[in-house]
């Protein structure tokens, strides 16, 4: 009964454990779908299955909240939220793109924005701090195909002022795509 007793309690450890350990961490999130867009910026549908692409009120993992937790040299010293302007916007264009993204925000007043590009294992290619108001476009060169084959990569954004650090932050998906042509680029996604 002893030994009946002290194989159940192994049991139960062993289960115990098991349960705690599927629990830590998060998974890698996968990238299955991008917003299409053109080289103006207009809307064109949407590839697989989005997932709150270049909205403001993200729900991150802290794997994802990390990903923006670069150091930088820009500070929050004059920054501010407009409440008479209260909207924002951003566009990545064109989505796929061979190389050449153009990003387009706009900010709701003077804003350090934070970005950071990552690769499916999270891993951060480029990062970018910069002090803003009002509209700001800026170009990535996604051009190098041994650092971007082509794959969806993930943008993560946030917006900060004083007294409201991460007041706005948010994602979208990226699609590089050097196909000849570029309706063939939607085999890429998943």
């Amino acid at each position: 009964m002893k030994k009946l007793i002290v194989f159940v309690s192994v049991l139960i450890f062993f289960a115990s454990c098991s349960k705690d350990k599927e629990n830590t961490g998060s998974p890698l999130k996968v990238f299955r779908g991008i917003v299409v867009t053109s080289g103006f910026g207009d809307h064109l549908g949407v590839w697989g299955t989005e997932d709150g692409d270049w909205s403001y009120d993200a729900s991150w993992t802290s794997q994802e909240t990390a990903v923006l937790n670069f150091p930088d040299s820009v500070n929050l010293d004059g920054t501010y939220i407009d409440t008479s302007t209260y909207h924002s916007e951003v566009i990545a264009f064109p989505n796929p793109t061979t190389g050449n993204l153009f990003l387009h925000f706009q900010l709701p007043g003077r804003m350090k924005l934070k970005t950071a590009i990552v690769d499916k294992n999270f891993n951060r290619l480029i990062t970018e701090s910069i002090k803003w108001t009002g509209n700001f476009e800026t170009g990535e060169f996604l051009d190098d195909a041994t650092l971007f084959p082509d794959g969806i990569y993930r943008l993560y954004y946030s917006f900060s002022a004083t007294n409201h650090v991460n007041f706005y932050k948010g994602h979208g998906d990226i699609l590089v795509c050097r196909m000849a042509n570029w309706a063939d680029c939607q085999s890429i996604v998943p």
